[in-house]
């Protein structure tokens, strides 16, 4: 498929509409079934919004994402969670956690989608949010939601996607990076 057919197909009309604002892509990289994580590094300060897609082939066990922004470490995040599966649903809050990690574990064998939009990730006079989303198998209620922020006001300037369950991301499973130009 033509990059900018896989280009439309991924981000839909955002991502090819004539005229406004589109996404371009910028970075990515393809899994090879032997790390457990990835670290975009020296974000692009150029573009309004940065989305960044991961699609994650199934394994067993399977592999638990987690994010970390600016290489913070600190107990200095604080994230707002809702997360729905086949038999429950809720909310997590949670004040002074070192990354996120989501609130359900993706089932075993099963690929899943995440989402991590970055808006206002250059702003250095407010805590920038982070919004992310994923989505696992056929079953649509299986997904969380949520929105996490670090305490800091520092520009967003790198992201690591990583495993905390120690389980390696299965061989063919991408991150992308793509960065919204100004209309």
């Amino acid at each position: 498929m033509p990059l900018g057919a896989a280009k439309a197909a991924l981000l839909g009309a955002a991502g090819s509409a004539a005229g406004g604002s589109a996404y371009e892509y910028v970075v990515g990289h393809t899994f090879s079934g032997s790390t457990d994580s990835y670290t975009f590094t020296s974000i692009p300060q150029t573009y309004k919004s940065i989305r960044i897609i991961a699609v994650i082939k199934g394994a067993s066990p399977q592999a638990l994402p987690t994010i970390q922004i600016n290489g913070v470490t600190t107990a200095d995040y604080h994230e707002n969670t809702c997360y729905s599966n086949a038999s429950s649903f809720g909310s997590t809050g949670y004040d002074g956690i070192n990354y996120w990690s989501t609130a359900l574990s993706p089932t075993v064998s099963v690929d899943f989608v995440n989402e991590i939009n970055l808006d206002g990730y250059d702003n250095t006079s407010i805590c920038s949010p982070v919004q992310f989303q994923w989505a696992s198998g056929s079953n649509p209620a299986n997904s969380v939601q949520g929105n996490l922020q670090n305490g800091a006001t520092d520009a967003i300037t790198s992201l690591k996607y990583y495993s905390t369950s120690g389980t390696d991301f299965a061989s063919g499973s991408t991150i992308s990076m793509f960065g919204m130009l100004e209309p």
